[in-house]
Parts: structure tokens; C-alpha cells; sequence
């Protein structure tokens, strides 16, 4: 069986994580921000494995960025969906 059941007994359909962080990306595009995971030690003890910017600053707006709760927050993940 693919994927989780949901409690009413329906699958759920997995997406891979590649394709959740680019339409997570794509929804934040339209607020000026930009989902960037963390690449060194030291960058994830600051931020979290995942962050959020302003690409235009460069400034960190969102520390600590859950995957799947970012997802089903702005809408890229479906109740359906699971990563």
C-alpha cells in the first residue's frame, strides 16, 4: 500500500519532498520570501534546518521552519497529501 490512511479509510497520496519546498517556494515567491534549508552546522544551530528570507535583504524572517506544517499552512500540501 502507498502512502498513509487517512481515519475515513483513504489513501493518502505521497509527494516527495523536492516537490512540496518548490510549491512552498512558489506560494512565498508572491511575499517577496524564499524557503532555504540550512547547509552547515552552524547555519542550522542559528536557523533550524529550515528558514525562511527576504531574498531582497537577505534577512531571516522565519527560523526553524516545520516541512509538512509550512506546507499545510500556505496551502502546498493537501489534506490528501502526505510527504
Amino acid at each position: 500500500m502507498l502512502g498513509e490512511v487517512n481515519v475515513d479509510n483513504t489513501a493518502k497520496i505521497p509527494v516527495s519532498l523536492w516537490a512540496v519546498i518548490q510549491r512552498i517556494n512558489r506560494i512565498l515567491a508572491m511575499e517577496n520570501k524564499l524557503l532555504l534549508e540550512s547547509s552547515g552546522h552552524q547555519e542550522k544551530e542559528d536557523f533550524g534546518d529550515w528558514y525562511i528570507i527576504d531574498p531582497l535583504t537577505k534577512a531571516v524572517t522565519v527560523r526553524n521552519c516545520e516541512i509538512e506544517e509550512l506546507a499545510r499552512k500556505v496551502g502546498a500540501l493537501k489534506p490528501n497529501e502526505t510527504i
